[in-house]
């Protein structure tokens, strides 16, 4: 998802939901499986003591709800996308309200002439549940109501129905533990959804940031105008590539290639087709050099205004240099189209070898300079050695 996008998904509270039912949905399985242990549990404990097959039904029908809600669970984590959050979060509130009202209905099986400690047993149930179930529902507020809303109906029935003395306190009590409940429920829920917009704002942010360092990265190591590596990129990496020459038998060829006349081209068609020409001519470079021949660490790369440079590998002995150079030339002085006219580029091509002419980037650049003015001396169109041999372009 986009920056944007994720932004405004924040802003109208569909990711928010997403996340948060995401979370009620990863504690589901263990707090399902947990709750049916204390189904169990409690039925093993007080059926001694119920009589009639009440708490039989209700473990039966407790089992049977976990267990469609289990399923259930399954089906919404693999059908869990953005389209399907709305049912997904109806079907998760009716489960849990389902589980919560049976819970509640533990308290019909409530009797005075219980012993004591099944009485308490139970009462500790009632009560302990929806504080204990805090953290696993609170996540997903209406689901966490929809289960315990019915268990402190059930306690507030309790203090109503059944107690015989202080029923007035009781009831006050049952109160305000429902009304202490849903408050400590609802700033859980707030501060879960404020650690998920935070925990999304920061996810955006650093999306941001990387969009951010990935445009300075492109500012700071390629040419605007054409795409290529600029001259801070070509001499850091040709820089390593000489380094590792070093004591080997290999060599390279830097061929430095300055366009001819580039300021008559300004002047007489003006800037924007000087920077026509200019992309014409960085694909021409690109495209008339083989992957074979180029060396894969250092790109074809725009040093300066009209100047362009390129290295390519060479055999011990340095062959071939003259006929890959007269390639070249041929291939840029193709005729173009330029602002609606017939123009044919010519360049001026100043070749170095590396280690034979120089052992640094920069001191190999200057050697390729001064080729590079002879050859415009001689008349441009064509390319000169460090050595001083001239290769006239051959039409």
């Amino acid at each position: 998802m986009s920056s944007t996008a994720l932004h405004t998904a924040l802003v109208n509270g569909a990711l928010i939901k997403e996340r948060l039912l995401d979370q009620l949905m990863r504690h589901g399985y263990p707090t399902l499986v947990a709750a049916q242990c204390v189904a169990l549990l409690v039925f093993l404990a007080l059926s001694p003591f119920s009589e009639g097959g009440f708490l039989t039904i209700w473990i039966v029908l407790f089992t049977l709800v976990s267990v469609v809600r289990y399923i259930g669970l399954i089906i919404s984590r693999d059908r869990f996308k953005r389209d399907n959050i709305k049912p997904i979060a109806r079907y998760q509130v009716l489960g849990a309200l389902l589980g919560g009202t049976i819970w509640s209905a533990l308290v019909f099986t409530y009797n005075p002439a219980q012993p004591l400690f099944a009485q308490l047993f139970l009462l500790v149930i009632l009560v302990g549940l929806p504080a204990g179930s805090l953290a696993s529902n609170a996540v997903y507020l209406p689901a966490f109501l929809a289960f315990a809303l019915p268990i402190m109906g059930s306690l507030v029935f309790w203090a109503l129905v059944h107690t015989t003395s202080f029923r007035t306190e009781f009831t006050i009590v049952s109160v305000i533990y429902a009304a202490l409940i849903l408050i400590i429920a609802r700033q859980y829920a707030a501060n879960m959804r404020n650690s998920i917009e935070r925990s999304e704002e920061n996810k955006i942010l650093v999306r941001e940031i990387k969009a951010v360092n990935a445009k300075l990265l492109q500012l700071a190591y390629k040419d605007p105008l054409t795409s290529l590596s600029n001259r801070r990129q070509f001499e850091e990496n040709a820089a390593r590539l000489l380094e590792q020459l070093s004591g080997t038998a290999s060599s390279m060829a830097l061929l430095l290639i300055d366009v001819d006349n580039f300021k008559q081209v300004n002047d007489t068609y003006g800037h924007e087709a000087g920077d026509e020409l200019l992309r014409e001519l960085s694909s021409r470079i690109k495209s008339s050099s083989r992957e074979s021949e180029m060396i894969a660490q250092v790109e074809v790369a725009r040093i300066g205004g009209d100047e362009f440079i390129i290295v390519y590998h060479l055999d011990a002995k340095s062959t071939g240099i003259e006929a890959l150079s007269q390639r070249i030339l041929h291939e840029i002085s193709l005729p173009m189209e330029l602002a609606g006219k017939t123009f044919q580029p010519s360049v001026s091509i100043g070749i170095a070898l590396a280690p034979k002419h120089a052992a640094k980037i920069k001191d190999l650049v200057r050697v390729a300079d001064v080729a590079m003015y002879q050859a415009k001396k001689a008349g441009g169109s064509r390319a000169v050695i460090a050595t001083g041999k001239i290769a006239p372009f051959l039409n």
